[in-house]
């Protein structure tokens, strides 16, 4: 059962992906969030079904503070020896 529990949990790495197979930008995930919020104010959404799009907008928040905070990352740097460098 603890395994079935910690498999919903864990959201779909689909779920990080554009339409075209690509990683979400910051901008495209805040899309996908208030999609999110706007499927949580459907009052006829069955419970289940407000669980898994409030797991996934949760999720999505925390990718796109992991994405912001690697750009404010390289701004630092930047700003410390005037030089770019790549976060890979």
């Amino acid at each position: 059962m603890a395994a079935k529990k910690k498999e919903q949990n864990t959201p779909d790495k689909a779920l990080y992906l554009n339409e075209n197979g690509e990683r979400l930008s910051v901008e495209e995930c805040f899309r996908e969030i208030e999609g999110r919020i706007g499927a949580l104010e459907d009052e006829e959404l069955p419970l289940e079904e407000a669980f898994a799009r409030y797991s996934e907008g949760m999720a999505l928040i925390r990718y796109a503070g992991a994405a912001i905070d690697a750009v404010e990352q390289q701004v630092q740097q930047i700003a410390a020896d005037g030089e770019r460098k790549d976060f890979e």
